[in-house]
């Protein structure tokens, strides 16, 4: 995520990615996949099953992964690796029941010990889901101690996103809500989805122009980084140096806004950063074609199709976009420059130069505290703004940071500014942000 410094893209992720759960491409194959499994997780029988079944699998041809893992098996009925492949088609077809019993059965074996972790972060999330979602399942697919047997063939497309739902495409209504918390000590949107039927929280982030997940994110719900990724680099907007990462194509909902086979931009270099750890980040693409309607007196943030025509009465403020940044121009010690308005930030953000031309300030004595972004992490100075003004919000004597060694084209405004006593509506087409007291 994006602090003080710009987390524009992604909350920096310390995540211990685990061997055997990598495809990688064999020299002499360069097309076939094939797992670098763990010395004690070695498939003893025809190994073709198992990447046959991780190629279906990430090709969302989940009635296809299946037969391939329980081919597998057959001859490695106790193998962590075939087992969590197993689980993880499962949990892709919305069959939440099995799957538990699955991950239930990595734990049991206990063989390896970064799969037994990974299963108990599955099975808590989807405890809840297995007792109130109808199963596919229509054979009573059960586990035996030792053996597994084979479930009937289904060529028809699973579902992506709600265990009562299949969907095969999006599904973009008039207007949708959804409910926003915050983390402890947190000013950032916090709501909750799913991402190919897994339940998943993401950061509200006006300011990220995609979808982030960290690598340990994605695996949590129920998705991994395979050989056919494409691979792509990407950034904050004060970075310094891009990041490697790769486009996965996923399910997404929230709010009854639901994307099918969403690409979406997984780091592949995260570390953890503050309390945005663990938290993917839904940024505008998701959206797309909605207004913003982002109200703190219901912390509820509602959709409405660009074209409706019915948002209550306030006070417009004009945008325009830098990309996929909202700009905005505000009133900082009596000047004015343009700052990004970013429900990603958690307060007022300026490089050294941008400090200097608002007349800001920065004292001998100034408290130091570091900022940690996609650039790295730098050295930042605690500084007073003596008086900031957007349109209708008018705030004196607020802390900012001046942050070193960033590249960042504007300072950031966020939630410390906007977050407080407001509804705020983006509308993408007219340009505008209606500020509404509450």
């Amino acid at each position: 995520m994006k602090n003080i410094n710009k987390l524009l893209i992604l909350t920096l992720v310390l995540s211990f990615w685990p061997i055997y759960f990598r495809v990688q491409a064999t020299p002499t194959e360069p097309n076939q996949p094939t797992a670098n499994l763990t010395s004690q997780n070695k498939v003893k029988g025809n190994e073709n099953f198992f990447n046959n079944g991780v190629q279906a699998y990430n090709q969302k041809k989940y009635a296809d992964a299946l037969t391939n893992f329980e081919k597998e098996l057959k001859s490695s009925p106790n193998n962590s690796n075939v087992l969590y492949y197993e689980a993880l088609t499962l949990q892709a077809m919305s069959d939440y029941a099995n799957a538990l019993k699955y991950y239930q059965k990595i734990i049991e074996l206990n063989t390896d010990k970064n799969a037994v972790n990974y299963a108990k972060v599955a099975i808590k999330q989807l405890s809840g889901l297995s007792l109130k979602c109808q199963t596919t399942d229509q054979d009573n697919h059960t586990l035996k101690s030792k053996q597994i047997p084979k479930r009937p063939q289904n060529n028809s497309t699973p579902p992506g996103n709600i265990p009562t739902e299949k969907l095969s495409q999006d599904t973009l209504p008039d207007s949708a809500s959804i409910y926003y918390t915050k983390t402890p000590g947190s000013t950032l949107l916090l709501v909750e989805g799913t991402v190919n039927g897994t339940p998943t929280q993401f950061y509200f982030d006006t300011g990220a122009g995609n979808v982030f997940f960290s690598k340990q994110q994605l695996m949590n719900a129920g998705s991994i980084i395979t050989a056919g990724s494409k691979a792509t680099k990407t950034g904050g907007v004060g970075s310094t140096e891009y990041m490697n990462a790769f486009l996965v194509k996923v399910d997404i909902n929230v709010g009854g806004i639901k994307r099918s086979n969403f690409p979406v931009i997984v780091s592949d270099d995260y570390n953890i950063s503050g309390n945005s750890a663990g938290y993917p980040l839904l940024g505008r693409e998701f959206w797309r074609g909605y207004m913003v309607d982002v109200d703190s007196s219901s912390n509820m943030i509602r959709f409405y199709k660009e074209s409706a025509n019915n948002c209550p009465p306030g006070i417009d403020v004009p945008f325009r976009l830098y990309g996929t940044h909202i700009i905005v121009n505000v009133t900082v010690n009596g000047g004015t420059m343009p700052m990004i308005f970013d429900t990603g930030a958690s307060g007022l953000a300026f490089t050294e130069k941008q400090a200097m031309a608002a007349n800001i300030v920065i004292p001998a004595n100034a408290k130091m505290v570091q900022s940690s972004g996609v650039s790295g992490t730098t050295q930042s100075a605690l500084v007073n703004v003596s008086f900031l003004a957007l349109g209708p919000i008018q705030l004196t004597d607020i802390q900012a940071q001046v942050v070193f060694a960033s590249l960042q084209p504007y300072p950031l405004l966020g939630q410390s500014v906007f977050g407080s006593n407001w509804e705020y509506i983006i509308n993408y087409t007219k340009k505008t942000i209606r500020f509404i007291n509450r």
